[in-house]
């Protein structure tokens, strides 16, 4: 139940008295003296002019003194009391209560701590029970308690200091400069330039308020002592880390991060961004743009996970590691990677490989004591570099259909623990134990055969076999009269070709319980096999690379642990089988519904 009061008809002043008997009670006292007092419910109390009595009682009120000198007591409930111009005494009573100064045509300055209000509307105002300010819009000082404060600063350049407790705050628009001091702290600045330092405490830091990135200004974060979580988004930022260990991002901007002692992550985001790491084991994240970072004296990881602008490395004291990942394009030039330094012990990781382009490459390394790979062109001593994913490996590429026990299944879409049917003694059906996959940019290798997709035609290999077009990586051995054999060495130019013009291939790699036949479009061939090479796979994790993969087939082990004999060059069998497949190629093709017939 509701009602509303306002005194009677032709009334302008007097010392009225109201009491509500309703619930949610909206009542007027003009000018005057006036004495309101609310019930149980959220009522809404106007004192105007006049030195007016207002008592909300119970519930979440709404308590306006208006001119003169009032007394506003919220009681019980979450109320918000508003005296206006002149000397009011503000009770907020239990809850959390709210002074109100939004409407002050002049800057306040109000402190919960010493219970004072001066400047504007807060002049000669007493504060007693209140956890919350709503500032003006014009520059204000606020200064919260040892409560759990809530303060919203307002239009105008503010300064908002909080004490202990874990409060928020929010600066909204102006220039403004907010203080955490202890507890753990929410301290936002909103639209504007703003200053933010959030003191002891885990606090949790944010330069703009995110709804619209377009206002944002540039901002100062200080997060200072405890663990601290810091957002510049808009503008170009500056965050600092302080003690603990922090998360520092900058987002849309060209900002400037700094990490302290601490373990701390440092994420640029968009723009140009400049990162200094601290003393603590980091983990450092470039973003997109051209991003300029230094390691400190721990142990630093650093992440490049786009193509997009150039980052320039410095590591720093410590044993460092670099891993790229998700890459689909060299690096370096106007795409990538720019060494500022490097040293010993520090690891390039995340599945890639180092080849050596001239001159004019892209990957630059300057300043090069000793960092060495297994083999010569894995050897960064200076010059320039590019950046590629390794090849060497049993691949499938995507949409490859897969046999299981429930039928031909994509092999992207397969998941570890499906059975599949395999061709070799032993069980028919064996699990999968891993999948892994890896994206190479053909366009940008030094030797596009390495890793371009093979394509064997649809019955190619015999009668509908495979009984669709198979594309698989070059190394992939592929079971042909009882040998395994490099699909890159069945290349004959009419029915098995080399797809050297594609760009870009997606790769997946499956594994069994032991390297074994697996039949994929009608055809057999061999699963994935673990020679030391499954650091390179995108999903394998982090890691640390020392060597180039793909000579590992030129090792011995590959052929040491294959299910099956694995024919190379010079061998008589894989002249045999070229000559087989060649003769089969100049014969009229058979679709897959005729090899069965005649099969």
């Amino acid at each position: 139940m509701s009602g509303t009061w306002t005194p009677g008809p032709g009334a302008t002043t007097g010392n009225d008295q109201f009491t509500a008997t309703v619930n949610g009670a909206y009542a007027d006292g003009l000018a005057g003296n006036d004495t309101l007092a609310g019930n149980i419910g959220n009522d809404t109390l106007l004192g105007n002019d006049g030195n007016d009595y207002i008592g909300g009682l119970t519930g979440n009120d709404s308590l306006l003194g208006g001119a003169g000198n009032d007394t506003l007591v919220g009681g019980d409930g979450n109320d918000t009391l508003a005296g206006g111009p002149g000397a009011d005494s503000l009770v907020g009573g239990n809850n959390t209560d709210f002074v109100d100064y939004s409407t002050s045509s002049a800057g306040v300055n109000v402190n919960l701590a010493t219970g004072a209000g001066t400047g504007g509307d807060a002049q000669g105002d007493t504060l007693s029970g209140i956890e919350g300010i709503i500032g003006s819009n014009q520059n204000d000082t606020l200064t919260g308690s040892t409560n759990a404060d809530t303060i919203l600063a307002g239009g105008g350049n503010d300064s908002v200091s909080l004490s202990d407790g874990n409060d928020y705050a929010d600066g909204e628009a102006g220039n403004d400069t907010l203080l955490g001091e202890v507890g753990n702290d929410t301290l936002v600045g909103g639209y504007g330039a703003d200053s933010i330092l959030g003191g002891f405490g885990d606090d949790r830091i944010i330069g703009d308020d995110g709804t619209n990135d377009t206002l944002g200004g540039n901002d100062y974060i200080d997060g200072g002592a405890g663990n601290d979580t810091l957002f510049g988004n808009a503008g170009n930022d500056t965050l600092i880390g302080g003690l603990g260990t922090n998360r520092l991002t900058g987002n849309a901007g060209d900002d400037s991060l700094v990490g302290g002692p601490g373990d701390d992550l440092l994420q640029g985001g968009a723009g140009n961004d400049t990162i200094r790491a601290g003393t603590g084991v980091n983990t450092i994240e470039g973003g997109t743009g051209n991003d300029l970072i230094f390691g400190g004296n721990g142990t630093d990881i650093y992440y490049i996970t786009t193509n997009t602008g150039v980052d320039t490395i410095n590591t720093g004291g410590g044993n460092d590691s670099v891993y790229i990942q998700g890459m689909d394009s060299t690096l370096g030039g106007s795409n990538g990677l720019v060494w500022g330094s490097l040293k010993t012990g520090d690891t390039l990781g995340g599945g890639w490989t180092v080849y050596k382009t001239g001159a004019n490459g892209g990957f630059v390394v300057n300043g090069v004591d000793s960092v060495s790979f297994d083999n010569s062109p894995n050897r960064i001593i200076s010059g320039s570099y590019y950046v590629q994913p390794p090849d060497g490996e049993p691949c499938f590429t995507t949409g490859t259909l897969i046999a299981t026990a429930r039928g031909e299944v994509a092999v992207e879409d397969l998941r570890v623990g499906d059975l599949l049917v395999t061709a070799q003694g032993g069980p028919a059906l064996q699990p999968v134990v891993w999948i892994g996959h890896s994206r190479a940019n053909i366009a940008r290798h030094p030797d596009p055969r390495r890793i371009a997709p093979v394509l064997i035609k649809a019955g190619a290999l015999g009668e509908g076999v495979p009984h669709r077009d198979l594309r698989v990586s070059p190394d992939h051995g592929m079971f042909v009269d009882g040998y395994l054999v490099p699909a890159g060495r069945l290349v004959n130019g009419t029915t098995i070709i080399q797809e050297l013009w594609c760009p870009e291939v997606t790769y997946w790699h499956v594994e069994l319980p032991a390297h074994g036949l697996v039949v994929s479009e009608g055809a057999v061939s061999e699963s994935y096999l673990d020679d030391g090479n499954r650091k390179q796979f995108d999903n394998y994790g982090i890691t640390t690379l020392f060597k180039d993969f793909a000579s590992e087939r030129a090792n011995g082990r590959y052929a040491a642990q294959a299910c099956r004999p694995v024919l190379e060059e010079g061998d008589e069998a894989l002249d045999r089988i070229r000559a087989r497949l060649a003769q089969r190629a100049e014969a009229p093709a058979k679709t897959a519904t005729e090899a069965r017939r005649s099969a």
